[in-house]
């Protein structure tokens, strides 16, 4: 019998959690009272196979948290504390924009800095990052911080080797793959897609063999045949061993590769040892990855042969201090052994698939009068050394929407540092996180309930759109960010430039722009299927003989461009190299266990407030009972994470679940130091370095030597 529910209207998950799903809402006196999942109510989502997650379901607690900024505030304590006051809207407005201009006046717009972020970054109008540019630039222009945390080396990596970061496969193709090896991807928790649970299993059920290669057994692990365990950082050294394999035994694709791939000569070389005198065999690998000769060549003779097969990377090797080279060796065993533009398959590029779109549907930003661009990683940098380290200007504002970056920055303690010397700073948040402690000025911003919109597939994934319904009105003062700039914007003389239409004549201009014909009914339905498009990246090229989008126009394992650089940590072939922080580094002698920091199913990065993982209000760290009983620990203890940049506390899960001599604390949770400095919110970053890749200056975080040890109580 068919499930009746009450009135509900329909809407999306707008956070950045790896998926975008259609949820229903209900609410009763202007509070939500009910969610449900879209696919429990609408044939399209449940055909589409989107599967909500309990973050989504579970949007109204932190939509009524009591903990919830909903006026305007001033800060009256010093930088870092929690002491501010409550101020009416026009002063508040009054305020910000006298102090830009002041800035603006007094150093220039190239002193501010824009800290736009990701909040709500896949919806097209309320979209936190565009917002910010967008109204900076019409003030004058900014610096802009470049790229992303979650993947610029895997991008970079990708774009050096087929000239495009749009690589990945739709996930209904993998229920053609014969063998999936999902690496670092832990997809049952952080989705990757928001149909990406309903194909893994219909692959599986059709009988493909799924391997995961992680440090630790995650669910996805379980939900696979085989978790092959592997030491953070040495992943192209396991990658590389595969190819010897390939090489050594002939699996490769000598057609596939004589038409698509330059650079295979040079690559065997490396593979094979005539380079540097080192062959690149499972024996060796295993010395540095702990994973069995044995099971290296199984693994590298299973993916030659089981065609069409699929590795897809996760975000987790690339953040790493070679991250670029974790991608471009997974490359370059999909491009020997011809895994690439075919069903089934998979480039094992960047991640991104190519999107619901053919053009550009998104909120304008105009131009930058300033044209500063620094890459994300290096903000404390910037902010800290200016003109004397190098950097095109000093920076003395900053503007922060939709963003935790002293959170989700490697070294927050250094990151704390740099906001510490800044003259004026003005957040948009929702409540008061790490970063907003630092503030000036705290805007209270709507959440997406409180707002029409709509959104796309996250990360290109999907060919759909769903309409964002307006649920419940904001509570007490709180506005869209929009609305914020519209009142900043006023006040300093721009507003119908930056607004010139109602939220309704914006959404229905960009649902034009997406082809969407009926767009009342898109409204009621809440999700608009969008015609499907050939979406196996590469195929035109590999049946067509189209030319790939990169100089030689073919794949390119040996990159002129990078061999020009001349630089050994940025090698033109994908290569291994021992990593700072690494099995190899002589630090581990004082730090010796390796920490990762994967993402949490409870959290959405860094935006959820009390999001701990145990009844103790903290963090938990995964610790293998071998180095647990090493240093008296039980499970439960709560223990010291530390290294020179700082230290942490956090609750130990002694399991079996990691790898001895690797400890994993989730990100996500809030940085907050006591009197001391040590951390007592858990923050895994408070431990990691804000040292970038060499490439693309991109995060490292999964790159940190720690010791632990149990805490000391007095």
């Amino acid at each position: 019998m068919e499930v009746q529910y009450p009135l509900m209207l329909p809407t999306g998950c707008a956070h950045d959690c790896g998926g975008k799903c259609l949820l229903y809402m209900e609410a009763e006196g202007n509070r939500i009272v009910s969610i449900r999942d879209g696919r429990l109510i609408n044939p399209t989502a449940k055909n589409l196979g989107l599967r909500a997650c309990g973050r989504g379901l579970s949007y109204d607690k932190r939509l009524h948290h009591p903990e919830r900024i909903i006026k305007p505030l001033v800060r009256v304590g010093v930088r870092g504390s929690t002491s501010f006051k409550p101020i009416p809207w026009d002063r508040a407005v009054e305020l910000a924009a006298s102090k830009l201009e002041w800035v603006k006046d007094e150093y220039g717009c190239e002193s501010i800095l824009n800290m736009g972020g990701s909040g709500s970054y896949p919806a097209v109008l309320h979209d936190t990052r565009r917002l910010t540019s967008r109204f900076l630039n019409m003030l004058g222009g900014c610096i802009e911080l470049q790229g992303s945390y979650s993947y610029e080396a895997a991008k970079a990596a990708s774009i050096y080797t087929y000239g495009t970061d749009a690589t990945d496969h739709p996930r209904s193709d993998l229920v053609n793959s014969k063998l999936i090896i999902m690496w670092g991807w832990n997809p049952l928790e952080t989705f990757f897609g928001s149909d990406i649970v309903t194909y893994l299993r219909k692959a599986k059920r059709r009988g493909c063999l799924i391997l995961c290669i992680d440090p630790r057994r995650t669910p996805s692990a379980r939900f696979a045949d085989t978790w092959i365990p592997i030491r953070p950082g040495t992943d192209v050294a396991l990658a590389s061993a595969m190819a010897y394999t390939i090489i050594r035994e002939k699996l490769y694709d000598q057609a596939f590769i004589e038409r698509h791939v330059t650079g295979f000569k040079e690559y065997s070389q490396y593979i094979l040892g005539f380079e540097d005198g080192q062959p690149k065999t499972a024996e060796w690998a295993s010395g540095i990855t702990g994973v069995s000769p044995s099971i290296i060549v199984e693994l590298a003779r299973n993916y030659a042969g089981r065609k069409p097969a699929a590795i897809i990377p996760g975000w987790g090797p690339q953040r790493t201090a070679y991250g670029e080279q974790f991608v471009r060796a997974t490359s370059a065993l999909a491009s020997i052994t011809g895994n690439i533009g075919v069903a089934g398959g998979n480039p094992a590029g960047a991640g991104i698939g190519r999107g619901p779109t053919r053009g550009d549907v998104s909120l304008p930003t105009g131009e930058n009068p300033v044209g500063l661009r620094i890459p994300l990683y290096l903000w404390i940098e910037l902010i800290l050394k200016g003109v004397k380290g190098g950097y095109p200007s000093d920076v003395k504002a900053v503007y922060a929407v939709g963003s935790n970056y002293l959170n989700q920055q490697g070294n927050s303690n250094k990151a704390a540092r740099s906001l510490k010397t800044l003259d004026l700073m003005i957040v948009h948040e929702h409540f008061l996180t790490s970063t907003a402690r630092y503030a000036d000025i705290i805007f209270p911003a709507a959440m997406y309930p409180e707002r029409n919109d709509i959104l796309l597939p996250w990360s290109g994934q999907g060919c759909f759109v769903i309409y964002q319904s307006k649920i419940v009105d904001p509570p007490s003062e709180a506005e869209t960010d929009l609305e914020i700039f519209t009142r900043l914007a006023e006040k300093l003389g721009f507003a119908e430039e930056y607004n010139p239409y109602t939220e309704e004549e914006w959404l229905r201009w960009f649902a034009e722009k997406l082809g969407i014909r009926d767009y009342e009914e898109f409204k009621r339905e809440g999700i608009y299927r969008l015609e499907e498009r050939e979406d196996i990246p590469f195929k035109r090229q590999v049946i067509y003989g189209e030319p790939f989008p990169t100089p030689s126009g073919k794949i390119e394992l040996y990159s002129k461009r990078l061999a020009e650089l001349n630089d050994p940590e940025i090698p033109p072939i994908p290569k291994y190299l021992p990593s700072w922080e690494g099995v190899e580094d002589p630090l581990r002698d004082k730090y010796p266990i390796q920490l990762i920091t994967p993402k949490n199913i409870q959290r959405i990065h860094s935006s959820i407030p009390g999001a701990s993982t145990t009844e103790k209000g903290l963090n938990r760290i995964w610790i293998n009972p071998r180095d647990a009983e090493e240093r008296g620990i039980t499970p439960g203890d709560i223990v010291e994470i530390f290294n020179d940049r700082g230290i942490v506390i956090a609750e130990a899960h002694v399991t079996m679940d990691i790898i001895p001599g690797v400890a994993s604390l989730e990100e996500g949770a809030w940085y907050n130091p006591d009197e001391s400095g040590i951390d007592m919110g858990g923050c895994p970053n408070t431990l990691t370095s804000d040292r970038p890749t060499p490439l693309a200056k991109a995060a490292t975080t999964h790159t940190a030597l720690v010791q632990i040890t149990r805490h000391r109580t007095s």
